[in-house]
């Protein structure tokens, strides 16, 4: 039984903790698990890369979704959530592949032991004396090579989660931190950067942990406990600590820090979370196809000018893909009366253009969330929206043949499969050839100056070199019946 002494706090018991010497901590209850955690790492293991891996193509889309339809801070602020927690997703998924691929490799080795328990039998090696001494060096007993990968296979286990847990922490800042400044910046005033509003946030979040620990390791040993200055930083630590990533992490990176150093475990986990920023720099770069690896260096890479992009296509969209940029046709075979030409609204690009060519029309935008979005505004809101509709549609210009479109009517909608909005116009195939016909779509660009051009043609602006174009082919096959 332990005295009042004993018992009594103190600055180094408070630090160290009464478990650390294995001589005074009581004994685990899960000691005759030490020796079978293979098993449950196994279990983990594959049931957690099973289910990771089906999870970022469903990220991806909501990515693309979720960009697609915001616009500004609130956008960025779903940008940064995504890579955090792509990050921590594909450090999972990394570590318990690996953790798998060593946990194989040592039952493979585990099963060699059982077959021939004497290991290598040297005298059967056909090497010079050189070499066998060398082999012999180098190459550990059978069974202490078993143990020592045991050991890593559950140090690769745990470091996972310490990444893991790091990452969810740092996840969890950042949105907090951009949350209050995008709500900062709609209390206070929209003109306020909320850019700046988010830093001050995170140095509000983090700065006071960074503080109290510096000041605690430079003066923590000449301020007496029992001072006001000893119990105030006491309870800052103790604030701190409660808000830091240590509580969910403390165990796992104290002990490592603690066993192969401070400077070898930082290093670790800054260089693991350095190659799984460049590894999912350069997924990003695949995925949207702007890094390749081929011998295509005769072929063309911009496909759009020989009329066959599958993204011109909706009928030729995957099933979880969001096309938000790329105006498109219903098929690339039109055997109907009408071709369904599609142009997305996508907010980051085309707020501007609204700002720049009809200031007044988005005055009265409602908030990004929005309950029961259909009944809210009534009359108003219906008249704000139609005028947003019109400028928008003046903004693009059609072509079909090079011959430049008249008025179109557009029609509001969005993609059955993805939700993506956009404008939707349907273009008469009456009197059309059979065979290969164009398609080009003219918008504005973002840095143009959009001054209203005072035309008797149905569009508002003048084009300039810096507009996008799209274009679309599609082949015309009437059917007889027409």
């Amino acid at each position: 039984m332990s005295t009042p002494a004993d018992s009594a706090p103190s600055l180094d018991s408070a630090a160290d903790g009464a478990g650390n010497d294995p001589a005074q901590g009581p004994a685990s209850r899960f000691a005759d698990l030490h020796n079978r955690t293979f098993e449950m790492e196994l279990l983990i293991s594959g049931v957690v890369v099973f289910a990771l891996l089906q999870v970022p193509p469903h990220i991806h889309r909501a990515l693309d979704l979720l960009t697609a339809t915001l616009h500004g801070a609130l956008r960025s602020l779903v940008i940064y959530g995504y890579v955090y927690g792509l990050l921590m997703l594909t450090a999972l998924i990394a570590f318990f592949v690996l953790h798998l691929g060593l946990r194989a490799y040592w039952i493979g080795l585990v099963g060699l032991e059982s077959v021939f328990p004497d290991g290598i039998n040297w005298n059967q090696i056909s090497l010079g004396p050189y070499s066998r001494n060398n082999l012999k060096r180098s190459l550990r007993p059978l069974p202490a090579h078993i143990e020592r990968l045991d050991d890593l296979c559950s140090l690769v286990f745990s470091f996972a989660f310490l990444i893991a847990h790091s990452g969810l922490y740092s996840l969890v800042i950042v949105l907090l931190a951009g949350a209050l400044g995008l709500a900062s910046s709609w209390v206070l005033s929209p003109s306020i950067d909320p850019v700046w509003l988010f830093v001050a946030a995170m140095l509000a979040a983090v700065g006071p942990l960074l503080v109290v620990t510096w000041v605690d390791k430079l003066a923590g040993d000449r301020i007496d406990p029992n001072s006001t200055a000893g119990r105030w930083l006491h309870r800052l630590v103790r604030w701190t600590y409660r808000t830091s990533p240590l509580p969910m992490v403390g165990h796992i990176q104290l002990t490592l820090q603690s066993r192969f150093s401070e400077r070898r475990t930082t290093l670790a986990i800054f260089f693991t979370i350095l190659l799984l920023t460049f590894g999912l720099v350069g997924q990003s770069l695949v995925r949207t196809d702007a890094l390749r690896f081929d011998t295509l260096e005769r072929f063309p890479d911009d496909l759009d000018a020989f009329g066959a992009e599958p993204v011109d296509y909706r009928d030729q969209h995957a099933p979880v893909q969001v096309v938000a940029r790329n105006p498109s046709i219903q098929s690339d075979v039109i055997e109907g009366p009408f071709v369904k030409l599609f142009i997305p609204y996508y907010p980051h690009r085309h707020h501007p253009l609204l700002e720049q060519a009809c200031p007044g029309t988005l005055a009265a935008e409602p908030s990004p969330l929005r309950f029961r979005p259909s009944r809210a505004g009534g009359a108003d809101r219906r008249e704000l929206v139609l005028a947003n509709l019109d400028c928008l549609a003046s903004l693009f210009r059609v072509e079909l043949d090079g011959q430049r479109l008249g008025e179109l009517e557009w029609v509001p909608t969005r993609e059955a499969g993805s939700h993506v909005a956009g404008l939707m116009a349907y273009l008469p195939t009456r009197g059309l050839a059979a065979g290969r016909h164009q398609i080009v779509v003219e918008e504005p660009a973002v840095e143009a100056n959009l001054e209203p051009h005072q035309t008797e043609e149905p569009h508002r602006f003048a084009p300039t070199p810096e507009d996008r174009v799209a274009t679309l082919y599609f082949w015309y096959a009437p059917r007889t019946s027409d």
